[in-house]
């Protein structure tokens, strides 16, 4: 009898959030390979409605949803979490703590909680609301994001250090506070580079799923950056 990646560990909700400002294939690469490696209870993807710390994305809540339920449709195992529009209704600020928070009273410890960040999000992680408290309610898988190497200050590179783990079964065991670099990588895609190349009237179908592409020319999104 084959053992699951879990060992006899709590399968982990794995949250991947982000603007989704468009939703592109590599951010249903790294779902569906940390799902793949994981087998997680369940592979959330959050969508951000007001982005404290970006500049305002250029497609609506409502279009971003959209094009986003129409990414994973050819995916049951991946689905969409509403905290952070809800949040965003009632005027809250979407901190990740703030959502975390909210998470934790959905899924109690010890359910674990994953918290899937890039290593370019995480070189500013310490700037983030409350960063320290973030590892009290979700252990953090990094993916590694192709031009942005791992480059800490000491006082980071200690904190990360001090967390980290050497596998992933240890996220099954444990609720949070830990952190574990995944070998996933993520593909050199980014929204804004999709919206400059739709600007420019470059190609870009091959970094979105049809449907994506389909629904941003019949509403002709992104036709002008901000």
């Amino acid at each position: 009898m084959s053992s699951s990646p879990k060992q006899d560990g709590l399968s982990p909700i794995c949250i991947l959030g982000g603007t989704f400002d468009p939703v592109h294939r590599g951010h249903l690469k790294i779902a569906l390979s940390i799902h793949h490696i994981l087998k997680p209870q369940a592979l959330l993807l959050l969508p951000c409605a007001n982005p404290p710390h970006r500049t305002p994305t250029l497609a609506t809540a409502s279009q971003r949803l959209t094009m986003l339920k129409q990414a994973i449709q050819p995916y049951p195992q991946l689905s969409i979490d509403y905290t952070e529009f809800s949040a965003a209704q009632a005027q809250i600020p979407n901190y990740t703590y703030n959502t975390l928070q909210t998470l934790r009273k959905h899924y109690p410890k010890p359910r674990p909680i994953c918290l899937i960040i890039g290593t370019d999000a995480f070189l500013s992680f310490q700037h983030w609301y409350c960063w320290k408290k973030i590892i009290e309610l979700t252990h953090l898988i990094l993916v590694t994001r192709p031009n942005h190497p791992l480059q800490l200050s000491p006082n980071m590179q200690t904190w990360l250090v001090a967390h980290q783990c050497s596998t992933h079964q240890d996220l099954c065991h444990n609720p949070n506070g830990k952190i574990w670099l995944s070998k996933t990588h993520a593909i050199n895609i980014s929204s804004s580079d999709i919206r400059a190349r739709i600007q420019q009237k470059k190609k870009y179908a091959h970094l979105i799923p049809y449907q994506v592409e389909k629904y941003i020319k019949v509403n002709s999104l992104y036709q002008k950056l901000a």
